[in-house]
């Protein structure tokens, strides 16, 4: 009898189970958002709360701004774009101002914090099982996409990109071996005449490219200041806009294209059928990877021709993430060249000429010494 009445409940269960995954399909088939309480930065048209249960109005599936938190959600992603903040800033301000998590919770984890400003809902956009779904009526954008995406890319390039592991120096994985072609890790080394305490930028395995921290990091703070005044470099920012938007666009019809290609799948042999999708999936890839790229440039766009404001904030306010970011999209990665004389002060000179950018104007390359 026990064993009947489990096969019954399992039976009832997996049946309610697969019900409430088909109306979750054909709702977001339709481009509504699944069933339940919005998001931060999110509420229901119709005035329901999240214990409020469905009403009959037809504006109870639409999701609209909350004015409060949209705000709250468009100053976070300007000042984290523009590299003059970071989430635990903003998690100690949202708490302080006493808005609460959609769970309840009066303190904003980090975690928290970074999945609602990941989240493509605030850009409007529906999401299914994990893959964006292509913009929705029913949900109000907070923010335009071309931001939204400029914030991803930004927030990921924080925790993914060259020196996030636990790492706090300024020029951390922005400086390659000239000599073996490895990422420059920061040290303390004995100085001359027995000195201690002499902090360095060198590869663990060579030693060659070894060069002074606080020589390379001045004359890289003084390059970023120099290229913001410069009139091109405020000309290639506004080309990176317009970048990020044919992208945009380049992305939207993959997207649609690849829905196609699914719809005619059971018409096409199966070699044929993967090869177009492989191509499509890796097309997708690269534009996601350049968007991110395009994005985590335009951080230097707030500052274009501001060199003066940023030298007042420069040493109090920023952190040190933020100014490795500004660096990072600034001036970029580049090569040390070994040495020619090794175990004296070098002066700003001569750290400029053991410098050769990765990725800087047509005809520049990193050279191996020999």
């Amino acid at each position: 009898m026990s064993t009947i009445v489990a096969g019954a409940d399992q039976y009832y269960s997996d049946d309610v189970r697969e019900k409430v995954v088909r109306a979750h399909d054909d709702r977001r088939a339709s481009g509504l958002p699944a069933t339940g309480w919005p998001g931060f930065g999110h509420v229901r048209a119709c005035g329901c709360g999240p214990k409020g249960g469905r009403c009959a109005s037809p504006k109870h599936d639409r999701w609209i701004a909350d004015k409060k938190e949209a705000a709250l959600i468009r100053d976070a992603a300007k000042r984290l774009v523009a590299g003059t903040t970071n989430l635990s800033t903003l998690a100690g301000e949202w708490q302080a101002k006493g808005f609460k998590t959609r769970l309840g919770g009066d303190v904003w984890r980090l975690t928290s914090l970074r999945k609602t400003l990941l989240a493509p809902r605030i850009a409007g956009i529906l999401v299914h099982n994990g893959k964006e779904m292509g913009r929705s009526d029913a949900i109000e954008p907070i923010l335009d996409e071309a931001v939204f995406r400029r914030l991803v890319g930004a927030l990921n390039q924080r925790n993914h990109g060259p020196g996030s592991h636990g790492t706090k120096q300024l020029l951390t994985g922005l400086l390659v071996c000239g000599v073996c072609g490895r990422t420059l890790n920061s040290n303390m080394k004995c100085g001359s005449h027995g000195l201690n305490n002499l902090r360095v930028y060198g590869c663990r395995w060579d030693g060659q490219c070894n060069i002074k921290a606080e020589a390379i990091e001045r004359v890289y703070i003084e390059k970023m200041f120099e290229r913001l005044n410069d009139p091109r470099f405020t000309a290639a920012l506004e080309r990176v806009d317009d970048e990020s938007e044919r992208l945009l666009t380049e992305l939207h019809d993959q997207d649609a294209e690849l829905e196609t290609l699914k719809a005619a799948a059971d018409r096409l042999p199966a070699d044929v059928y993967i090869a177009k999708y492989e191509a499509i999936a890796t097309r997708i890839d690269e534009l996601q990877r350049r968007i991110g790229v395009t994005g985590t440039t335009s951080v230097a766009a707030e500052w274009a021709g501001k060199s003066k404001q940023l030298r007042r904030v420069w040493e109090q306010k920023l952190s040190t993430d933020e100014k490795r970011a500004l660096l990072a999209a600034i001036v970029g990665q580049a090569t040390v060249l070994p040495a020619d004389k090794r175990g004296r002060y070098a002066t700003d000179d001569e750290v400029k000429a053991r410098l050769v950018p990765l990725a800087g104007e047509a005809g520049t390359s990193a050279r191996r010494p020999r």
